[in-house]
């Protein structure tokens, strides 16, 4: 750059290369080297996401409308999630059976 443009045009550029090699040499984010941000942004940005959502059908007036609660009565919902909830009891058969490496046997084997 400061070979085939003049000075005053190739500084920020020369500055902009300089500070992004500084940055890539030696600035952490949480404990990670730069690159390896960049490196998951530019995951995050080609890869494919997945978007979930629950699409309601809203009847009646708008909730802002005068009027527009009371003649759209709320309907029951069931629930959201159908994730089973995991219970204590659960969690720590799953955390001994994940801390026990048995080579053929489960982990009520080891009690008895």
């Amino acid at each position: 750059l400061f070979i085939y443009l003049p000075l005053w045009v190739a500084f920020p550029f020369i500055a902009l290369v300089a500070a992004a090699s500084g940055m890539l040499a030696f600035y952490k984010v949480n404990g990670k080297h730069f690159i390896e941000i960049l490196e998951a942004g530019f995951n995050y940005y080609v890869g494919a996401k997945l978007f979930l959502w629950r699409h309601e059908a809203k009847s009646g007036p708008p909730a802002g409308s005068p009027g527009g609660a009371a003649v759209a009565p709320l309907r029951e919902q069931g629930p959201i999630s159908v994730t089973p909830k995991l219970t204590r009891g659960k969690l720590s058969e799953l955390a001994w059976s994940l801390d026990v490496k048995t080579p053929g046997g489960s982990p009520d084997e080891l009690e008895s």
